[in-house]
């Protein structure tokens, strides 16, 4: 997300921080089981927040980040609420956001039946156990990471080198989990992301585990609220996504409730993976860009005559 920072101008500022384990803030400790939660992350988002003055903000997220998003804003899932929860959101932006860890986990099965059988079988086996494929031969190894190359192309970015799933055990992808790619691997970088993703996901893309295998976007019936809380909503999702637009339809239809239609946006982004701001940088800055300009004075939109 580090290329919504060209939004930035005279009146807006463009804040993105790396997660706590994850890449430039990697957990230099050793961390022990149960230390990464989403409770963990949404006190850190508060915090950002706090300590940025972001008292009132535009929020882009991808994925875990739009997971990430709905718990700090309307609290559920076990996140407790913060100072800043349902406060000071003047839009949020939401891709590739599925309805359950679950849902998303089971749509990725789903996508593996179209690989080829070898590929398939591989990448199911080197999930196991949240082995990350070093529970394979040399041989399978190699074939592991053809298939997580071949994953990635489909259905993540197919802008390989900066792709968001790159980075847990492949080579040269950074500081650990998301970090730059080009930046020289570090052993405590790995370790770290390698506890983020242990707890979060018990290490595991195919199977349900970690600290998220319960997660819902309508913990509580939660959705229906979140226009009482942010004036407008926009939802992107790529037709290449292994995330299907059913299950994040979703998640669409519980945020635009009758009434609230015209606050709540859906685009479907042709030729994207779950990535659409790599795949389709272009098309995605502009639109964020146009619709985060709708809504920046105080929930009124159109305030500038724009």
């Amino acid at each position: 997300m580090e290329a919504c920072e060209v939004l930035s101008s005279e009146n807006r500022e463009v804040a993105s921080y790396d997660q706590i384990g994850c890449a430039r803030s990697q957990y230099a400790a050793a961390a022990p089981p149960g230390t990464f939660t989403p409770d963990l992350f949404a006190k850190e988002l508060a915090q950002v927040r706090e300590v940025s003055g972001l008292e009132r903000c535009h929020i882009v997220a991808h994925g875990w980040g739009g997971m990430l998003a709905l718990d700090h804003i309307l609290g559920g899932n076990g996140v407790t609420k913060g100072p800043y929860v349902g406060n000071g959101i003047a839009s949020l932006t939401l891709v590739s956001m599925p309805p359950s860890y679950a849902r998303l986990v089971a749509d990725r099965r789903t996508a593996l039946d179209a690989f080829p059988a070898e590929m398939r079988e591989v990448l199911l086996e080197g999930d196991e156990g949240g082995a990350g494929g070093a529970n394979l031969s040399r041989a399978g190894i190699e074939l592991y990471d053809r298939a997580w190359a071949e994953w990635i192309a489909r259905h993540e970015s197919s802008r390989a080198a900066g792709a968001c799933y790159q980075g847990l055990r492949l080579g040269g992808a950074g500081d650990g989990y998301g970090a730059l790619r080009g930046n020289a691997a570090s052993a405590t970088g790995r370790a770290s992301a390698a506890a983020v993703v242990r707890d979060m996901t018990g290490g595991m893309m195919f199977s349900v585990g970690g600290a998220l295998a319960g997660w819902e976007a309508d913990d509580g019936g939660r959705l229906a609220r979140l226009t009482a809380s942010v004036p407008a909503v926009k939802m992107l999702h790529g037709t290449n996504d292994a995330l299907s637009a059913a299950a994040a339809l979703e998640v669409f239809n519980g945020i635009a409730v009758a009434d609230m239609k015209p606050r709540v946006t859906w685009d479907e982004v042709e030729g994207s993976g779950s990535c659409v701001h790599l795949d389709r940088s272009e098309y995605f800055l502009d639109g964020v860009n146009s619709f985060v300009s709708a809504w920046d004075c105080n929930g009124e939109r159109f305030c500038n005559g724009a």
